[in-house]
């Protein structure tokens, strides 16, 4: 977001900087910033709406569970910026995923692992389930296009 006001005017606004000297500066509306960070935390956790769109799919209730909690830790660590190697993989397992979503989850995954191995990634270190993990940003991308 600084980065942005930082192209929209030639006066410099150095980090950490608050909102109130953001406004005074640069005339941005806090109310409208915080209306579109509202919308994108609920578009991103729309875990009852992800639920039944993943019954939907004839997924049972078991995997289903399994999936929502993964997908818990997933969110959890993506945010958490000392985890710049995870969210340096998931970039990348996004983009496989991505690129090769009609061939199916056994295909992509299996597509996921070779990228990952020809890269050279650690993701063992970073990842606990590699399999469960796809599966997650797999389902996440299928839901995001409806």
């Amino acid at each position: 977001m600084v980065e942005d006001v930082r192209k929209k005017s030639k006066e410099k606004v150095e980090p950490p900087i608050s909102f109130k000297k953001l406004i005074d500066k640069k005339g941005i509306d806090i109310s409208n910033i915080k209306n579109q960070i509202d919308l994108k935390i609920v578009k991103q956790n729309d875990i009852g709406g992800f639920y039944f769109f993943l019954v939907g799919k004839g997924i049972s209730n078991e995997d289903v569970n399994r999936i929502l909690d993964e997908k818990n830790q997933h969110d959890l660590k993506w945010q958490n910026m000392s985890m710049f190697k995870y969210q340096q993989i998931i970039l990348i397992l996004k983009e496989v995923i991505e690129d090769n979503f009609g061939k199916g989850i056994d295909q992509v995954y299996e597509l996921c692992v070779k990228k990952l191995n020809n890269d050279k990634y650690e993701y063992k270190i970073q990842i606990d389930n590699l399999r469960r993990l796809v599966e997650v940003l797999y389902y996440e991308y299928d839901y995001s296009k409806r």
